[in-house]
């Protein structure tokens, strides 16, 4: 089944990236290679005619011992009709002086030892040179060669170190070559052989990477963001804070290309296609606040997921009776349910109680429903009252019975609801408040 984490294409992939210097190459190298020890890497200076270069301490080319690369020295050998190129340790890739030499993995699974034997060209006049020649395709097809790729010669034997300047297309990037089926990546050089060579371009393709936010409610800001990515590059998946979205954490992400669900952060490899990631929400649990607003009276806390219901719970305050609890513009009433709603990222959720004065029985012990300006009537005159009370409350107050009386909507306070009530009343519209 395909996947985004791979281990294998992982290494191979922070192995060429990592290849412009000597110690991102090891560290990259390492990683995978950590259960080795190391192996003895020796530099073969025994062949006929053979000497060492002036100014060569012979100690530089002494093997080393336990390790998994080596740092090429810069000393040089010389021999009668031949120039001094570099080293090898299979014929094909060579390094020269300050080059970093990594031990092949499969070598080092193998604790098998390397031998560096050197690479030599003629230094005769007539000797013979062959075409390096490059051949510009993508998908295979030929493109348009840049003018400042240019072809050139080499003997056999000397080191080739094709220009690495990427060829950059709309959708695709060049990342190195290949000399038939030899890979030649970064900062790396081949030894040319004794025949013609061409070199073709290795592809890296641009896909995208989006994040999409899902198809949710209460989403602050853009739900879609992209970012253009390189095939079988390591790239970081985006942040639990790519989306905000009020009363939820993003715990994840859906990839459209495997299924699998990935975590903020998580290091993948990219595929060569494009891959929509969905965000994975998951509720947030609030402590809500029942706010007494009474000094003496302890608010009450209880906790519930965002989308959730709690009940409303029921306090005491000697005089007054609990009429509800207000969030933003509505009033619940006491043993109802409190839908959690989910808050802004930073701020929590809190009710205020409303309460209601109770008038004691020896002052009125019956209510009049209704008369709002107690002439021990309900009329027209009530509703007026309470709408002018409701315009201007300083001018044309509703204080202790009266306002009790005035309320007669079923809901907490006087508003104009109740006004229309005692209108409906004195039309007999209907027959009771």
């Amino acid at each position: 089944m395909k996947k985004l984490l791979s281990k294998t294409a992982a290494f191979v992939s922070a192995a060429i990236i990592a290849s412009s210097s000597s110690a991102a190459v090891f560290s990259a190298y390492a990683e995978d290679t950590a259960e080795s020890t190391g192996v003895t890497i020796t530099f073969d200076v025994s062949g006929e005619g053979v000497e060492f270069g002036t100014k060569t301490d012979p100690a530089v080319f002494d093997p080393v011992e336990n390790t998994t690369y080596v740092s090429i020295p810069e000393g040089s050998l010389t021999r009668e009709g031949y120039h001094f190129n570099g080293w090898t340790y299979d014929g094909v890739y060579a390094y020269q002086k300050g080059d970093v030499f990594l031990v092949p993995e499969e070598m080092l699974k193998q604790d098998k030892d390397v031998v560096l034997r050197p690479v030599w060209s003629s230094s005769a006049k007539d000797a013979v040179y062959h075409n390096v020649t490059y051949v510009t395709e993508f998908n295979g097809e030929p493109i348009e060669r840049p003018e400042w790729l240019k072809d050139f010669k080499a003997t056999a034997g000397q080191v080739v170190a094709p220009d690495m300047t990427s060829i950059k297309l709309d959708n695709a990037q060049s990342r190195g070559w290949f000399c038939g089926d030899i890979q030649i990546n970064y900062n790396q050089k081949i030894v040319m052989p004794d025949e013609d060579i061409i070199l073709t371009p290795q592809w890296i393709k641009s896909i995208n990477f989006t994040f999409y936010a899902g198809d949710v409610d209460r989403l602050n800001g853009n739900d879609t963001y992209s970012f253009p990515k390189n095939e079988n590059s390591q790239t970081e998946l985006a942040a639990a804070d790519r989306f905000s979205r009020n009363g939820f954490n993003l715990t994840g992400w859906v990839s459209d290309y495997d299924g699998e669900t990935y975590a903020p952060g998580a290091t993948v490899t990219a595929p060569s296609v494009d891959v929509t990631f969905t965000a994975v929400w998951t509720p947030k649990t609030y402590t809500v606040v029942f706010k007494s607003g009474v000094s003496g009276i302890n608010n009450v806390k209880i906790k519930g997921d965002t989308d959730t219901a709690i009940k409303c719970p029921d306090i005491q305050r000697d005089g007054y009776r609990l009429t509800g609890w207000k969030f933003e513009d509505k009033t619940y009433k006491v043993g109802e349910d409190f839908i959690i709603p989910g808050a802004a990222p930073g701020l929590g959720i809190s009710l205020d109680a409303v309460w209601t004065e109770e008038i004691p029985e020896s002052q009125d012990p019956e209510i009049l429903r209704g008369d709002a300006n107690l002439d021990g009537k309900v009329s027209i005159s009530d509703s007026v009252a309470i709408l002018q009370y409701i315009a201007n409350a300083s001018k044309y107050p509703l204080e202790g019975q009266a306002k009790t009386n005035a309320d007669v909507d079923g809901e907490a306070g006087v508003t104009g609801k109740d006004a229309a009530k005692i209108q409906a009343l004195d039309a007999g519209i209907i027959t009771e408040l």
